[in-house]
């Protein structure tokens, strides 16, 4: 029995089942699959925490899944909660690839480009605080490459 599959049955037991809650969150990504067939688990309890449980991994794998079992009593309210919280994972994860792209381009020769990235990124508004969105219209008009590569090794998404 794999260390997942230990966890997965750990779920099973009330007493035992947030230490095994916790350990599948560390794993992350490797354990969706199983927590996906747990989904299907005759018992409310373990199929309640499974759904919370992928919703707080975050992966998009599990949207599918979560939409389905949220059609069985009992499940609607978590698996919704779950699939908000993948949504926003997600959603954060675009933001910071779209954001840092847009920042590259800051640093472009052409002042077309600079400030087509500076417009694109002051609507990410309240993604941003505001201190950088002053300080973007200022790269606009300049390069300076190291606040580029400060700002994403920051991760201001």
């Amino acid at each position: 029995m794999s260390d997942i599959d230990r966890l997965v049955h750990d779920l099973e037991g009330f007493r035992a089942r947030p230490a095994a809650k916790a350990a599948l969150l560390k794993i992350g990504g490797p354990a969706v699959p199983a927590l996906v067939e747990v989904l299907h688990h005759p018992n409310e309890g373990v199929r309640w925490v499974a759904a919370r449980t992928l919703g707080e991994i975050g992966s998009a794998e599990a949207e599918g899944p979560l939409r389905e079992a949220g059609k069985q009593q009992g499940m609607e309210m978590v698996c919704s909660d779950s699939l908000d919280l993948i949504s926003k994972k997600t959603g954060v994860a675009q933001c910071a690839v779209e954001i840092n792209r847009l920042i590259q381009r800051l640093s472009a020769d052409d002042a077309s480009t600079r400030e087509h990235a500076t417009s694109r990124l002051t609507e990410f508004g309240s993604k941003l605080e505001k201190r950088h969105i002053a300080r973007l219209v200022d790269l606009a008009q300049s390069s300076e490459p190291s606040w580029t590569e400060e700002t994403s090794r920051e991760g201001h998404c």
